[in-house]
C-alpha cells in the first residue's frame, strides 16, 4: 500500500552495556566509566512491503543488537573506530549508529531516528 500523504512507522527498543570517557567543556577529562543505554530507533516509510509491514521487528531489533554488540565487545567506546575523529558522546553515540544503520535498511524504508538513553532522564538523538 502506498501512500504519499501518511508515513508508517515502527520503533524498536534494545539496552546494552558499553563504556566511554568525554572531555567537558572546561578541559577536564573524565574517568572511563559505564553505562546501561537504550536505544530507540525509528523508521518510517510510505509504502508497505507485500506483508503489510515497514520491516520485521525481528530484523530491525537485530540489526540493532549486532551493531550495539560490537561496542559492548570495546573496552570503551571510544577505542571503537567509529569514534576515531569524534567524541564519545551520547549525541555522536546516537549519529554513529544512525549511520551503522541506515546502511542496512532496504531504500524505501528511512531512519528517522535514533534516541539513546545513558541514563535515567538523560538522552540524546540524532534524527533526518
Amino acid at each position: 500500500m502506498k501512500n504519499i500523504n501518511h508515513k508508517f512507522g515502527i520503533q524498536v527498543e534494545h539496552q546494552f552495556d558499553a563504556s566511554h570517557y568525554i572531555t567537558l567543556p572546561d578541559g577536564t577529562v573524565e574517568p572511563q566509566h559505564n553505562h546501561c543505554w537504550k536505544v530507540q530507533v525509528t523508521v518510517e516509510t510510505n509504502e508497505l512491503d507485500n506483508h503489510g509491514l515497514v520491516i520485521d521487528f525481528i530484523q530491525l531489533k537485530g540489526w540493532v543488537k549486532a551493531i550495539t554488540d560490537e561496542f559492548e565487545a570495546c573496552r570503551s567506546i571510544n577505542n571503537h573506530p567509529d569514534f576515531a575523529d569524534i567524541a564519545a558522546t551520547t549525541e555522536n553515540f546516537a549519529f554513529v549508529i544512525h549511520s551503522r544503520l541506515s546502511d542496512l535498511l532496504p531504500a524505501r524504508v528511512k531512519l528517522t531516528r535514533v534516541q539513546l538513553w545513558e541514563a535515567k532522564g538523560c538522552q540524546g538523538y540524532y534524527e533526518t
